[in-house]
């Protein structure tokens, strides 16, 4: 079987499961509804922009720095390996907007208004019949 064409990158963690951000799981939440093959890259918190800049990731925001403001990279993050250029898109909305743009067949949400509440809805639904959850 081959390799994955698309990479995950989410916040690592000691827990059980690892994956445990809200925002990356709304992200990993849409690639497994549309049935897209993937491999996971653990990230550390003082990882994140290296390993964003490495793979030509660009900032989600802006952070207050000495001086003026400075670039805010975050996860998740996906690397889309399958086209004839690398594709980097972070953020679990925008990730969710691409995916369903690049892979139409199986869409998550037919409306890009109501795409954001989907994904809040269907993760909150994820975590209240989690056994990790009281």
């Amino acid at each position: 079987m081959s390799e994955p064409k698309i990479t995950l990158f989410d916040i690592s963690s000691f827990c059980k499961p690892q994956a445990w951000s809200p925002n990356t799981w709304k992200a990993r939440l849409v690639l497994n509804y549309k049935q897209i093959p993937y491999k996971t890259v653990w990230v550390s918190f003082p990882d994140i922009e290296d390993t964003l800049k490495n793979i030509g990731g660009k900032p989600t925001g802006f952070k207050p720095n000495k001086g003026g403001n400075a670039p805010l990279y975050t996860l998740p993050a996906i690397l889309d390996e399958s086209g004839d250029t690398p594709v980097v898109i972070a953020d679990s909305l925008a990730i969710a907007e691409y995916l369903d743009a690049k892979y139409p067949e199986r869409l998550y949400c037919q409306r890009r208004e109501e795409l954001s509440s989907k994904l809040l809805s269907n993760f909150s639904r994820l975590f209240r019949t989690s056994p990790l959850v009281d």
